[in-house]
């Protein structure tokens, strides 16, 4: 997380453009394409780089042949056009993670107060973890100081308005 965070900072002062790991609540509206209280569908090899469909562990089978990461756009891109929302690896997210959302920014920004300040969210499953895990609702820990081969990130970029 640490890692990310600099090369975020890194990439804004390069270009110019403001870059960031997104919110949770950034994150899981776009994985959800907005329906926040819809049915997250059943995820398997032919939707996302996943482990077994009914277990951990890593299998190629149907569109996903890869045992552990896969190239960015090897699966359908979602309703918004991005790639690649679950499985593949974990992503970090900028939150420090609470077992419950009891206290979180409503506007959609990221939760900077907790009481884990050393723990952030990681969202998504990975190509080791079952389909379960593949839901945009679930979300784990992840102590922001280490790094995993089955943990990476996304950026978010924002958008300035034009000039009128």
């Amino acid at each position: 997380w640490e890692d990310t965070q600099a090369y975020a900072s890194w990439l804004t002062q390069q270009t110019g453009e403001a870059y960031r790991l997104p919110s949770e609540a950034e994150w899981e509206y776009v994985a959800t394409f907005g329906d926040i209280e819809g049915d997250d569908g059943v995820v398997g090899h032919d939707e996302a780089n996943i482990g077994l469909v009914d277990c951990c562990g890593g299998k190629a089978e149907g569109r996903d042949v890869w045992i552990e990461t896969a190239p960015v756009g090897s699966f359908p891109s979602d309703k918004f056009g991005i790639h690649d929302m679950r499985g593949n690896v974990w992503e970090w997210q900028a939150d420090c993670h609470q077992d419950n959302y009891v206290g979180a920014p409503v506007d959609g920004s990221a939760r900077t107060e907790c009481d884990t300040p050393d723990k952030r969210s990681i969202r998504g499953g990975s190509y080791g973890d079952a389909g379960d895990y593949l839901s945009p609702r679930y979300r784990l820990p992840g102590p922001k100081d280490q790094g995993y081969f089955t943990v990476g990130f996304r950026l978010a970029h924002d958008v300035r308005e034009p000039q009128r």
